[in-house]
């Protein structure tokens, strides 16, 4: 594009780029990273305006902006433009940037850099190490190699396509110290393959390494490969290391080798059943639906974050592999599904279109392309490889490196010089661009310091737990405390006759709570308007916007509350979404005027509860999970219980609160319909609470009873081999609601019952020797585990003991007789 270059952007964009992030200023780096490629192009194109150097286009790749602005028209919400912005500037870079063959060298070095920072920091990962602090996933995992990318998957990407750079820098590059750093950097790399073991990844490279194979490696370049054969037998030293390290077990239970070897074995045979392959069934088959529903142009940028749990609701509740099951995808794992999704028909076609175009001039002129070429070619394919699997084109720097590759593929392509004036217009567009993706920036810079915060106040909240703990165990045990407290008594010379030990020791106890508790109530409240900043920036955030409305809620539990004039939440607003697919209800309710006369306190507490509701019902603006469904149905039960309590309730708030409590209830059951955890009980018992609360306003029907145990018949066969908890409290409940009605009429119920039942009677009495396990490891005093568990596996033997005594009886059988 620029003929006379005065300075190397390219350090921006091939080292800064993938290594750049902001610990503790940042909780989401890709944001950051997209920010700073729009930025790199934003200069380039400026320099070259600085320098009147001619605009060079590749036109069927600039063509494509045109019909992306149209495809970006017709769905504006959610966090469309930020995904428009990034599609946008990638064609628009792959058509304006021109590779320069001079500068070879300064690539590779660029390249090897930062593959050895990405390389080396994820080795540190790997063994339990984080140099910026973030949390890992355990020592020798996999999931821990995070590095600068944020995921293992990524920083495998990353390192894959590059690889091959690497390689040929040990060649090319002549001083002997890049030499020796592109072989550890050569390990590194390797290294992070074979501990990583991202399937995908593997098989894009043993994709790529075909395709060079076939298409590169002519006779004449194997015949220059045996000239150097010594130097190529020295590259392959660092990758038998590797190799070493990888079938180590370095964890003394498995190597990474075998990790890597029982994952793919796995994915093959298609024993993985609840992993990563099922998981990939379910989110593709929510890109799947969403294609269904508009083929065409698809749902707009950014709707698969926005739709996925709305849509794979809909395969939650038909019976199959995923009834009941839960997932909140943010991205398809598979970029072309997500296109067809997004983009439909047309922009899918545009897409591939130029991916096409890319390989198509990648691939003209094989036998006589460069090596830079030949990595070119392989970063790419590995990409495309991995994008069936994950999502490269959504996260930095795969689309960054996707974009250099490009450029390097079509330098020989056909291309128009366009008037100079043009650069002034590709500018403008993106200064908004920028704008967008700063407010981003800065949103997420707002929830990354209130997460820090939040961990501060999480430590002030477990000193008040300690200190209230410590006040009620007997003095005997609290030697440190009591030492505090003798220092106290020693300072006062008469208070021995005048005060006894225990009101000094409460004295004592009272102030430091006090202290304690303001301290927690103003870091919430900086946590609050941290998050609340955050929030002005990025209405569309699902974390910012749940995290608002937890800060209120915690605030609004000390005592006295805060004031409610200093929870700021905007006026909830139906739009597309809101009343099309999500449906939430009409009208909103309002809290009533009477609330005023009420004391000042007790106001405050229900003004604030409102506002508590108020924030929850952003989130059907954003991307939605069954949690934020049953937050709104549970703040709208407290607010409607403090309404009725101080006999507040009018006929029209009462109506449209019971509809706001019905829609999150009966959405969150729709959208996860069990616990599919070991002995979780929370979303098992979810739907009887919902029947409990229509109970006690006496508008429960018999449909009702019906329609859930159906769905329980339904789920559980999905159910009891990842959970067997037995629903003791649906079981009491159904057998005191068949004592109190008369079924005479209604014996479908009763059948409905005794068909749920008998599963697990049947799972029982099949997993015998299971439960006797259970049981014995409560008289094992040598058995670690945690207090949850041991009180969970408790609950769970008692509750079956029952059941087993009980049922036999003939409970349902009984009542059969009666009537």
């Amino acid at each position: 594009m620029c003929d006379a270059p005065s300075f190397s952007l390219e350090t921006i964009f091939l080292f800064v780029l993938p290594i750049f992030i902001l610990p503790g200023l940042t909780q989401n780096a890709r944001f950051v990273k997209f920010l700073l490629f729009t930025l790199f192009v934003f200069l380039y194109l400026l320099r070259c305006n600085k320098n009147a150097c001619r605009v060079k286009i590749t036109p069927i790749i600039i063509g494509l902006l045109i019909p992306l602005f149209l495809l970006s028209s017709h769905l504006g919400y959610s966090e469309a433009p930020y995904f428009f912005t990034i599609l946008f500037t990638l064609i628009l870079f792959v058509s304006l940037y021109r590779f320069r063959l001079d500068k070879t060298e300064t690539y590779l070095k660029l390249i090897v850099s930062a593959s050895f920072f990405v390389g080396a920091i994820g080795i540190l990962n790997y063994c339990g190490y984080s140099p910026f602090g973030f949390s890992l996933s355990g020592t020798y995992s996999h999931l821990s190699i995070i590095s600068t990318i944020g995921n293992v998957n990524f920083v495998m990407d990353y390192l894959a396509s590059t690889f091959l750079f690497v390689w040929l820098s040990f060649f090319k590059l002549k001083p002997f110290f890049w030499k020796v750093f592109s072989l550890i950097t050569l390990y590194s790399s390797a290294q992070i393959f074979l501990w990583g073991h991202t399937r995908s990844v593997l098989l894009g490279m043993f994709f790529g390494c075909c395709l060079i194979l076939f298409f590169f490696l002519t006779s004449a370049r194997v015949k220059a490969l045996r000239t150097n054969y010594r130097k190529f037998l020295v590259t392959l030293l660092p990758l038998f290391l590797a190799f070493l390290f990888a079938v180590i077990p370095l964890n003394r239970v498995s190597s990474a080798l075998d990790s890597t070897v029982y994952r793919i074995r796995d994915a093959v045979s298609g024993a993985d059943k609840t992993g990563s392959v099922s998981g990939r069934m379910y989110m593709w088959g929510i890109a799947w639906e969403m294609f269904k529903d508009k083929p065409l142009l698809g749902h707009g940028f950014g709707s698969y974050k926005l739709l996925s749990t709305d849509y794979g609701k809909r395969i939650a509740n038909e019976e199959g592999p995923f009834f009941g099951f839960f997932a909140k995808p943010y991205e398809a794992h598979n970029d072309y599904l997500q296109w067809l999704a997004e983009f439909g028909i047309v922009g899918f076609g545009l897409l591939l279109s130029v991916i096409v175009y890319i390989i198509i001039w990648g691939l003209k002129g094989y036998r006589k392309k460069t090596y830079f070429e030949w990595c070119s070619f392989f970063g790419l394919s590995i990409i495309l490889v991995h994008g069936i699997f994950e999502f490269p084109m959504y996260m930095m720097p795969s689309v960054a490196m996707f974009g250099f590759f490009s450029t390097v593929l079509t330098k020989d392509a056909k291309v128009l010089t366009i008037n100079p004036k043009w650069r002034y217009v590709f500018l403008v567009i993106l200064i908004p661009i920028l704008m967008i993706q700063t407010r981003l920036v800065i949103s997420n810079g707002y929830y990354a310091a209130a997460l820090g915060k939040e961990q501060t106040n999480d430590i002030v909240f477990d000193a008040l737990v300690d200190l209230d703990n410590s006040n009620r165990v007997a003095p005997a045990n609290q030697s440190e405390i009591s030492e505090k407290i003798d220092a106290i008594f020693s300072e006062t010379e008469a208070a021995s006759l005048t005060v006894s030990i225990s009101s000094v020791r409460q004295e004592y106890f009272t102030r430091t709570r006090i202290v304690k508790l303001q301290e927690y109530y103003q870091g919430k409240m900086d946590e609050y308007f941290l998050n609340y900043n955050g929030f002005q920036y990025n209405r569309n955030d699902f974390f910012l916007a749940s995290a608002v409305s937890k800060n209120i809620y915690q605030l609004n539990l000390i005592a006295p509350p805060p004031l409610s004039y200093q929870f700021e939440i905007p006026v909830f607003y139906y739009n597309e979404l809101t009343k099309g697919l999500r449906n939430a209800p009409e009208p909103y309710p309002e809290l009533p005027s009477e609330v005023q006369n009420l004391p000042f306190f007790t106001q405050e507490r229900i003004r604030n509860q409102y506002k508590y509701f108020a924030a929850l019902t952003w989130n059907l603006n954003s991307p939605m999970d069954p949690y934020a469904y049953f937050h709104i149905a549970n703040a709208g039960r407290e607010l409607f219980d403090s309404l009725e309590r101080y006999s507040l309730m009018n006929q029209e708030v009462r109506e449209a609160l019971i509809l706001w409590i019905d829609y999150g209830y009966k959405n969150a059951h729709h959208m996860k319909g069990y616990d599919e955890e070991y002995l979780g009980f929370f979303w098992n018992n979810l739907p009887l609470e919902w029947l409990n609360w229509k109970k006690s306003l006496g508008i429960l029907e018999i449909e009702d009873v019906e329609y859930l145990i159906d769905r329980k018949i339904k789920l559980t066969d999905n159910l009891l081999e990842k959970n067997p908890a037995f629903p003791i409290e649906w079981y009491l409940f159904l057998k005191e609601y068949f004592n109190k009605n008369n079924f005479s009429e209604n014996d479908s119920i009763v059948q409905k019952g005794r068909d749920w039942f008998v599963k697990y009677l049947r799972y029982y009495q099949n997993n015998v020797i299971k439960l006797e396990e259970v049981k014995k490891r409560f008289e094992n005093p040598d058995i670690s585990r945690s207090l949850s568990l041991y009180e969970q596996e408790i609950e769970w033997i008692q509750s079956v003991d029952y059941f087993l005594r009980d049922y036999p009886k003939g409970f349902i059988s009984q009542i059969e007789k009666e009537y």
